[in-house]
């Protein structure tokens, strides 16, 4: 095997000083390649376990509906991560009590930053309670009446609890990619659309405000006025106002601003595309979007061969749509110079939204990806998608 890059094996030898002092929280390998997909994983976490009286590296194998979990020695289980990174996944987050690292493949970056939870003793028990990144005592979770005065996460709120951990767990990956193309003395600018009841954007105010040195600055914008100024007020009481607040605007009518971070979780049908194309013209170094309801191109979706009999059924129709829309706008985010990647945010069970589209700016538009949009528009029939309209109608007016 060939050894491993210079800031892989600097990770490599922060995992093994965090196993020898019994330091080590997590190793979480995210942003899953080709070859990862192939096999179904979404994500591998590691972590040290005592078995039979030896202490071992225990790999939990995420997959779309399933976890697997299998004990090695510590050496072996290194082997195994030397062929992981970055064969199968493009970025390694370890969480230490003694500091966190987190590793990039784009150009093999090693960043180490303060433990994000220090005061943790690292458990080695076989089935201890899965560890968040967001306890469920935090005051935020109590304000938005996801846990009680006790902080506990209540029954019906487990699966909001483990989407918002999630989807910090992906945030925090993308930190590294950050620090490389934005100034960290300067606030980060993140703007969240149809944020909602504003559930992610506490979330990741109260996750981040500590992280980037410059600070952060939070925007979620919301249609409904109710939902705005219940947040707003939320965020004062916090103490997380100016840093997070909440305007009351639909996402076309939205005026251009400066983007750093642009956000579209679970906004409907092309509001998504709106989203996308208010973070593409800001030329927002990340985005991060989860569609939902998709409907434009069925209506247009024609039943070509091969797929005639494919189209012939109601539900497949939709679901080919959900498919084709989504490969479009990452074909079209690729096109403007985007580095993209589609995958599962939260297993299915927790939520059927849990497809998330995460793209960083590269500066280097894919040339090939005009000619593979227009393949698939011919191979379905798409006259119209409305994120490319939107990005052809800026040509014309330009």
């Amino acid at each position: 095997m060939p050894q491993p890059s210079d800031g892989l094996q600097r990770l490599l030898n922060a995992l093994q000083n965090a196993f020898d002092n019994q330091q080590l929280m997590r190793l979480t390998l995210s942003m899953p390649q080709a070859t990862a997909t192939e096999r179904g994983w979404k994500n591998i976490y590691l972590r040290a376990v005592i078995v039979k009286k030896q202490l071992q590296l225990s790999a939990t194998y995420r997959f779309a509906r399933r976890d697997e979990v299998k004990n090695y020695p510590f050496a072996e289980g290194v082997e195994l991560l030397r062929s992981w990174l970055p064969a199968f996944f493009a970025s390694a987050t370890l969480l230490t009590t003694a500091g966190d690292w987190v590793w990039d493949a784009k150009g093999d970056r090693l960043r180490q930053q303060a433990a994000s939870r220090p005061a943790e003793a690292a458990s080695t028990e076989h089935d201890r309670p899965k560890n968040y990144l967001i306890a469920e005592d935090a005051p935020f979770l109590q304000a938005l009446g996801l846990s009680s005065p006790k902080g506990r996460v209540h029954a019906q709120a487990q699966d909001k609890y483990r989407q918002i951990n999630k989807y910090l767990e992906t945030m925090n990956a993308q930190l590294a990619h950050l620090r490389t193309v934005c100034d960290e003395q300067k606030p980060l600018r993140i703007l969240d659309m149809g944020s909602g009841k504003g559930y992610l954007s506490f979330a990741l105010c109260a996750h981040w405000r500590e992280k980037w040195q410059g600070g952060i600055e939070i925007t979620g914008v919301e249609m409904r006025e109710s939902l705005v100024e219940s947040s707003n007020k939320t965020a004062e009481k916090l103490g997380f106002a100016p840093q997070l607040r909440f305007v009351c605007s639909d996402i076309r009518e939205l005026a251009e601003q400066p983007v750093d971070v642009l956000i579209a979780l679970h906004a409907c049908d092309t509001a998504t595309d709106l989203a996308l194309h208010k973070g593409i013209s800001a030329k927002a170094q990340l985005i991060v979007a989860a569609p939902c309801c998709h409907k434009e191109l069925r209506a247009q979706m024609q039943a070509l061969p091969p797929f005639g009999y494919a189209l012939s059924h109601g539900l497949l129709v939709q679901r080919q749509a959900d498919m084709v829309t989504d490969t479009l706008r990452a074909l079209l985010l690729e096109k403007e110079g985007y580095r993209t990647q589609i995958f599962e945010f939260i297993d299915a069970e927790h939520t059927a939204k849990n497809l998330l589209i995460l793209s960083q700016r590269t500066e280097e538009p894919r040339t090939e990806a005009g000619a593979e949009i227009a393949a698939l528009k011919a191979q379905f029939g798409i006259q119209t998608q409305a994120l490319e309209s939107l990005l052809a109608a800026v040509l014309v007016e330009g």
